[in-house]
């Protein structure tokens, strides 16, 4: 449990970073990528390494909490796309 949120931590992290570098002044993205976009997927990529990262000391109280912290989580990053 707690290897596996430090796997899927790190590779947030990554894949925040990638898009960060890829994002910035449209480097890698079309130029027609809103400036709202780029925030509202940077702040996507964001939540799931805090999520998992959050999840490992909790794992030390509860498993059972842990694992619900992932699918609040994931509802977060789930909201941010209507909003």
């Amino acid at each position: 449990m707690i290897l596996y949120a430090l796997t899927l931590g790190i590779l947030g992290v990554l894949l925040s970073v990638l898009w960060a570098y890829a994002s910035h002044n449209h480097r890698l993205v079309a130029k027609t990528l809103g400036a709202e976009q780029i925030r509202t997927n940077t702040l996507m990529n964001a939540i799931a390494p805090l999520v998992f990262f959050a999840s490992i000391g909790v794992a030390f109280v509860s498993i059972t909490a842990a694992e619900i912290i992932w699918v609040l989580g994931f509802a977060a990053t789930r909201a941010l796309e209507w909003i």
